[in-house]
């Protein structure tokens, strides 16, 4: 569907990570995965060429300030939320995050909004 498109993938549960990676790689995306934000965020200061990034909004380690520094490495970069509790993405939302999902998202509802972010057509 979408060759050439890579995607980081930040998710501690071992079960939501799997589903979200299946969902990715059958869209024929490029998904490198990490468990914490700073995996992350030191991955990007090497390799910002990454499309989207999907966050586990659930972690400790995942606040406005977090966001905020994804957006200074990869200014290109769409951050969506993954979260349980909308009222905790909507501070991530306001802190320059793109978009959310509520967990666990289906993969319509990855792929929506994947199209709503021109991600993908």
């Amino acid at each position: 569907m979408a060759d050439g498109i890579r995607a980081l993938l930040v998710e501690c549960s071992v079960l939501v990570k799997c589903l979200y990676f299946q969902i990715l790689t059958n869209l024929n995306f490029e998904v490198v995965s990490v468990q914490y934000a700073h995996e992350a965020l030191e991955l990007l200061q090497t390799d910002n060429d990454f499309d989207f990034i999907i966050i586990d909004a659930g972690r400790p380690d995942i606040n406005g300030e977090v966001i905020m520094s994804f957006k200074d490495l990869a200014p290109h970069m769409k951050i969506i939320v993954s979260t349980f509790d909308k009222g905790l993405a909507d501070g991530l939302l306001a802190a320059g995050a793109d978009a959310f999902i509520i967990k666990p998202a289906q993969p319509e509802d990855i792929v929506d909004t994947l199209i709503e972010l021109g991600i993908i057509g």
